[in-house]
């Protein structure tokens, strides 16, 4: 084989070394990232956040934590896979309320119906109080409003290691209360692994050696193909 032939092969191949190497290290980079974003957001706690473009809406917002997920007896029965899991608790204040409506008697009691409008509250009460000592009658219906809710797994900027900060936020109404448990996230969905073919990756992982390899690479291009 020739000169010319041989230094292509070898400067090649120092360069796939270069890649290799460098994206190792960057690997090594977003593992050690990614733990210390974990921990980050294990000490993490739901908190209400303040909008002004929804004034009928209210945000919670915690920190995911970024780790490989593992099919549980849902998703197996689903038959799919889960690249998320968000646990929250959705909770109503009870209703308090005061009402007045005229009262009617006949023969046998007292009668009254109370109609109560309490945000997310339609309740009606009717109330029968015959002459003691018989006992009172209440029939009471209470409705509660639907509760919409909307989830949105967000992705922040890039931090070290190319690791960005994940997080749950739950979109519902102001009269709602809720606490967002557990918040999981596959790493690749804001954190995805680095190319093996990333420049960026190459040139945080360049050592002397790599720069030899390629300045090898570059040598042989210049010497064979000089005009």
């Amino acid at each position: 084989m020739k000169l010319r032939s041989w230094l292509e092969v070898g400067g090649g191949a120092a360069l796939l070394l270069v890649a290799t190497v460098a994206w190792e290290q960057a690997q090594r980079v977003r593992d050690e990232a990614l733990r210390a974003d974990k921990a980050e957001a294990l000490a993490d706690t739901t908190r209400r956040l303040v909008t002004h473009t929804a004034a009928d809406r209210a945000l919670w917002q915690r920190r995911a934590v970024q780790e490989a997920q593992r099919a549980d007896s849902v998703d197996r029965e689903l038959g799919l896979t889960r690249k998320a899991y968000v646990a929250a608790t959705v909770t109503i204040r009870g209703l308090e309320a005061a009402a007045h409506a005229p009262v009617t008697e006949d023969s046998s009691a007292r009668r009254a119906t109370f109609h109560v409008r309490e945000v997310p509250f339609t309740a009606e009460a009717t109330v029968a109080l015959p002459p003691p000592p018989a006992a009172g009658d209440l029939q009471l219906r209470i409705a509660l409003d639907p509760i919409p809710l909307d989830l949105r797994l967000e992705c922040g900027a890039a931090e070290g290691g190319g690791v960005h900060q994940a997080s749950a936020v739950l979109s519902g109404p102001p009269w709602a209360t809720v606490q967002l448990g557990r918040v999981e996230q596959a790493p690749e969905v804001c954190s995805p692994k680095p190319a093996l073919l990333s420049f960026g990756s190459y040139t945080k992982g360049l050592e002397t050696g790599g720069l030899l390899g390629i300045a090898l690479v570059l040598l042989t291009h210049f010497v064979f193909h000089m005009p």
